[in-house]
């Protein structure tokens, strides 16, 4: 029987992704071992080999290197499929004794890297110049890469066999009754569910929250997600009405949050170019769900998001009063349904199912 190996450091063992890979594997008839952090596995029929949760990132990375080879190597597969940029030097290491390699690029690594707060700023144009030219060089040596949108496709398929691979949600959730249609009458909810960072526009949305508040009350906002900045972190653990925030919670909790709000935040500053080449899991979940979004103007969300009527843009992320403006056009109850339906539409075709094919084609090719 083929051995499939899927690896990563850095994500929980129930990354929405990862898992949604897995589940299409196993329709291959093979034995899949998961090398993952430690944590609950939603999976059924994979092995879950655990890894420690560092609190350190250098500690982490130092351990990455080290020991995940020899735990891969233990493991004996046939082909190792890695999500993290971090095991890059692993990959090659498993590449040289005759291992089939994918790389799963979940965003453009390179623009990220201009985003990390806990790198020196002075230093992030350097490392991320260094870091996509070794990421390329290393891309040549592998056997697949999996990419999550067509910009990424054209830049990695010069270098090796490329597929896109969307972060499309499940059919099954838009048909399992998980649209909640709220009361009309009760206070319109906008919620974020996702990683927080400045880059996500949250100090943007608390403020067009308090200026729309001033003028009406008939509305709150939810946020949830992960923060590592801790002055963004003391900013969300202060604020005051419409505002709450429930901090980081679990993939469950986080999707019955949003399925009992309205209206879905998405917006990106615009000084992060790696939004520019995302598909972000929150948007196809608001979609999924049916939820009418304020998202930032972006060019490669509106192919999507344009083929039905489901959301209002917001031009300059930055503008508290932009955001405002649309937040309380969102507050119209007449609007909001329309936008609802034209969401839940769209979550419909943009399921996991129509592209899934894509990467058992690839697997097929490779074993």
């Amino acid at each position: 029987m083929n051995h499939i190996c899927v690896m990563t450091t850095v994500h929980r063992p129930d990354d929405v992704r990862i898992t949604k890979e897995i589940d299409t594997l196993k329709t291959l008839g093979v034995k899949i071992t998961f090398l993952a952090p430690e944590g609950k596995c939603p999976l059924m029929g994979v092995e879950h080999v655990t890894l420690p949760v560092f609190k350190s990132r250098l500690a982490r990375i130092m351990f990455s290197i080290t020991r995940v080879f020899k735990i891969a190597y233990k493991i004996n597969a046939d082909i190792y499929h890695f999500h993290d940029p971090e095991l890059i030097p692993v990959a090659i290491k498993l590449k040289k004794i005759g291992k089939k390699i994918i790389y799963d690029v979940h965003e453009n690594n390179p623009a990220a890297i201009l985003n990390k707060e806990w790198l020196p700023i002075f230093s992030r144009k350097a490392i991320s110049r260094i870091f996509e030219k070794f990421e390329d060089r290393s891309a040549k040596l592998f056997d697949g890469i999996v990419v999550v949108t067509e910009d990424q496709e054209k830049h990695f398929s010069s270098l090796s066999q490329t597929i896109v691979m969307p972060n499309y949600r499940k059919r099954a959730v838009t048909q399992s009754g998980c649209f909640v249609e709220r009361d009309p009458k009760s206070h319109v909810r906008f919620v974020y569910a996702g990683s927080i960072s400045r880059m996500t526009c949250i100090e943007e949305i608390i403020n067009a929250s308090l200026i729309l508040w001033k003028e009406n009350k008939d509305f709150d906002v939810h946020i949830a997600g992960p923060v590592v900045d801790s002055k963004l972190k003391r900013v969300l653990e202060q604020v005051p009405e419409p505002i709450k925030y429930r901090g980081f919670l679990d993939r469950n909790e986080a999707e019955e949050m949003v399925k009992n709000s309205d209206v879905g935040l998405l917006l990106y500053s615009k000084e992060d170019k790696n939004a520019l080449q995302c598909s972000p899991n929150k948007l196809f979940e608001y979609l999924s769900l049916g939820k009418p979004i304020i998202a930032s103007d972006n060019a490669y969300w509106r192919q999507i998001l344009d083929q039905r009527d489901s959301s209002l843009y917001v031009n300059d992320p930055s503008d508290p009063e932009e955001i405002a403006e649309k937040m309380n056009l969102m507050i119209e109850t007449g609007l909001r349904r329309r936008k609802s339906l034209g969401s839940l539409e769209l979550g419909r075709i943009f399921s996991w199912e129509s592209i899934e094919s894509r990467l058992t084609n690839l697997y097929n090719f490779l074993l």
